[in-house]
């Protein structure tokens, strides 16, 4: 290994190898190789973007997001003078729109940045496969790259794999490299099955933390598997309360009529039962009472359901007027805190500006005009500080006046139907203890006649209105 290095090292005869002669002969793979590369993306530098000591070559990385979502545009630049691991240092500087450079770590532009699409493909690689593969553009453009530049094993690794890595995402779009075709040999597909390989040994270590960093979007592509877990809820409706479940007479015209309610046994029919000729119209009419009774029960419940239903609408808005009322008051109150902050920052920045005019002994007479329209300008500012802040507690006072109103408005509608409710409440009442008082007269067998009697009476077919008692204890009348 020794000598292949000694080898690789060693410089030809009759004249002295340049860096891209050095690099092509350490690869062991045909050189047309390197045509994959995305050599446009290095250009020579202009007035703007050249920096002392680092060559004439620029290479444009991407853009980052500053302050105030101001996008800088981030290049990359190879020392002269400085080296690093045998190949001259690396830096990476942004161009800021107002003309000057601010430096940048490469991690940076790969996690918080936007690459260019050129550098899509080695993304997620990492940032050491995209800091080596910009050295490689350096070494094929520039040809004032020292030659006695080492290039390392693993550097010669790192290029191998970024070339294939190319070459196989050209395949992919149908794009021939820059050079000749190259011809698949036994070195090839070696490199090849080390491309393919994990790139753990490519991923970075020494980023900011010390650590290894993974972004969520710059994850290897054995982390990036999308396990989707989908999870089915299903929910079955609530039961709804039937207060008269068993009583349940129902009959229409032209149809045979239901099995009969427990109250009923449906062995026995209605007409099977011997009838009281003396007894039944007594029977009948008192029932028909307790069935009137009955619906006006039913419907003093419905009443008292419906004044509930509307007493929470009431509460609802109330709640809701008074929280909008009170956002209102809320954004007011940081309106005039935002105005405070503001004003005493220009007061400040008037302070500060008067100061230092003051220290200026040659310029002491526009000093002392400076002084005094600022202090014209301060006065002005306070008095419309002050004007404001009047302005924000009178609209904060208004608006309190009106929530008390408001307020007091739905109390006294909350009260209203409260009284409503206690009225409704005790009619029911009333209605509950005749029904029981009118319960008690009876017998059961009274009861029972008096039932198949109303039966009877709903099959006749003369008769066009028929009384129904549902499920939910209503009484309805039916044609």
């Amino acid at each position: 290994m020794a000598d292949m290095e000694s080898k690789r090292k060693a410089p030809s005869l009759g004249r002295s190898q340049t860096c891209l002669e050095t690099l092509k002969q350490s690869l062991g793979i045909e050189p047309q190789i390197l045509g994959y590369l995305p050599t446009s993306s290095i250009e020579r530098a202009n007035r703007s973007n050249t920096v002392e000591g680092y060559s004439p070559y620029v290479v444009a990385l991407g853009t980052a997001l500053e302050a105030n979502n101001i996008q800088v545009t981030i290049s990359a630049y190879m020392s002269t003078t400085y080296r690093q691991n045998g190949l001259p240092e690396l830096r990476y500087y942004g161009l800021h729109p107002r003309g000057y450079k601010k430096q940048y770590r490469l991690e940076n532009v790969v996690f918080e940045g936007t690459l260019r699409e050129e550098f899509q493909p080695v993304k997620e690689l990492g940032p050491t496969a995209i800091a080596c593969l910009v050295q490689c553009l350096f070494i094929i453009k520039d040809p004032s790259i020292p030659a006695g530049s080492f290039l390392g094993s693993s550097f010669l690794r790192d290029v191998r794999a970024i070339c294939y890595r190319y070459k196989n995402t050209a395949g992919d779009r149908g794009i021939g490299a820059d050079q000749t075709e190259v011809k698949a040999t036994t070195a090839e597909v070696a490199d090849d099955r080390l491309a393919r390989a994990p790139t753990s040994q490519l991923w970075p270590t020494n980023t900011l933390s010390g650590r290894s960093k993974v972004q969520p979007g710059n994850k290897p592509p054995s982390t990036l598997q999308d396990n989707k877990r989908k999870q089915a809820f299903s929910a079955s409706p609530s039961p709804v309360h039937q207060p008269f479940e068993d009583m349940q007479v129902v009959s229409l015209a032209g149809v045979s009529p239901p099995p009969m309610s427990p109250v009923i046994p449906q062995a026995r029919s209605v007409r099977a039962t011997p009838a009281r000729p003396a007894s039944t119209p007594v029977v009948l009419e008192d029932f028909e009472h307790w069935a009137s009774l009955k619906r006006k029960l039913c419907q003093a419940d419905i009443q008292i359901a419906t004044i509930d239903e509307k007493l929470q609408t009431i509460v609802a808005e109330r709640d809701e007027a008074f929280s909008e009322v009170r956002r209102s008051i809320d954004k007011g109150l940081q309106q005039q805190h935002n105005a405070d902050i503001e004003m005493a920052q220009k007061k400040y920045d008037l302070d500060t500006s008067r100061m230092s005019k003051r220290h200026a002994a040659e310029l002491k007479k526009m000093s002392e005009d400076h002084t005094e329209e600022l202090n014209k300008q301060s006065e002005k500012h306070t008095a419309e500080l002050r004007n404001l802040s009047e302005k924000h507690k009178h609209e904060s006072d208004l608006a309190m006046k009106e929530c008390d109103k408001k307020m007091t408005d739905y109390l006294q509608k909350e009260e209203d139907v409260n009284e409503e409710l206690r009225a409704q409440l005790q009619a029911r009442f009333a209605l509950t203890i005749e029904l029981e008082a009118e319960e008690e007269k009876y017998s059961k067998g009274q009861v029972l006649a008096a039932l198949g009697a109303v039966y009877a009476a709903s099959l006749v077919p003369n008769k066009n209105k028929r009384l129904k008692l549902g499920r939910d204890g209503h009484a309805e009348k039916q044609d």
